[in-house]
């Protein structure tokens, strides 16, 4: 853009959702027509387009190469992170099921424990009084 004097941009403007206009940019800061209100013609100023038009296809077809092999990427990685997050909520749900099964077996090992103390306060009173 250092390279010309002036550049100017056609471009949509957003007006409503159902109206979009054209307006006009001065992208180099100048006076956007130093003749004042006057209407523009097309032959009042000349168009060029640099890069051409291949290059800028070429530029275009390579972002966009590169932006699908980006999301390829992307979305192998989003695979691999859903498919940790789900062993791992297996691997929660696989925990819950052993601490449940784990507190049940020490209040059977408990239970037993009692019972055995029980008999043998049992055992020993009868030896005692000799019943």
């Amino acid at each position: 853009i250092l390279n010309y004097e002036k550049v100017i941009v056609y471009h949509g403007e957003y007006q409503t959702i159902l109206h979009q206009g054209i307006t006009v940019s001065n992208i180099t800061g100048q006076a956007l027509f130093e003749q004042g209100n006057a209407p523009v013609r097309e032959a009042d100023y000349q168009f060029y387009f640099e890069p051409s038009l291949e290059t800028i296809l070429s530029f275009f077809e390579t972002q966009i190469f590169a932006n699908l092999f980006k999301q390829t990427l992307d979305e192998s990685q989003l695979a691999r992170n859903a498919s940790r997050v789900k062993a791992m909520e297996q691997t929660m749900n696989n925990l819950a099921d052993e601490d449940r099964r784990l507190k049940i077996l020490q209040r059977k090992l408990n239970r037993k424990i009692d019972n055995k103390k029980q008999i043998d306060r049992y055992a020993g009173s009868r030896l005692w009084t000799g019943k």
